[in-house]
């Protein structure tokens, strides 16, 4: 069994930096691979930026808090899709509550990746590509700076 790394988790919490919910990573030959089905405790959700990977411009966007395996996670998805619709993942997020059990994973449709929600007791089912996976960047915004 091996043992966390105390000093180093002290830091992360001391700085009050939450680790990434991870649902793909990039393969070095291009593309992004799932890292399969990740159930998840809904924690709640707030406002933040985070950079556009495809534009690098900063963008708004919503960072869910979660928790897998007793761990705090965030998973940060831009507010509007590249179409300027709200984000599906968010239209999907805005059906549960906090304290909700979920799983999410990363699906491939064509060339798109999507990422699957599935509440507790619903099946599974293919959804809308919903995201371009890139999660870092993400900073707290002020409410009044989202747009309606």
């Amino acid at each position: 069994m091996s043992e966390e790394l105390e000093s180093t988790k002290q830091l992360m919490e001391k700085a009050n930096i939450v680790p990434d919910l991870k649902l793909g990573i990039k393969r070095d030959n291009g593309g992004t691979e799932s890292t399969g089905p990740h159930t998840v405790k809904v924690l709640g959700d707030k406002f933040c930026n985070k950079r556009d990977f495809k534009t690098q411009d900063v963008v708004q966007a919503v960072k869910y808090l979660l928790e897998e395996d007793g761990i705090e996670k965030q998973y940060i998805v831009k507010i509007k899709d590249d179409t300027g619709n709200l984000n599906y993942f968010i239209q999907r997020m805005a059906q549960f509550k906090k304290g909700n059990i979920i799983t999410l994973e990363m699906k491939k449709k064509g060339i798109k990746n999507y990422i699957d929600v599935i509440g507790e007791g619903e099946s599974a089912k293919e959804e809308l590509p919903v995201i371009d996976v890139e999660e870092e960047g993400a900073e707290e915004i002020e409410t009044k700076d989202i747009p309606s």
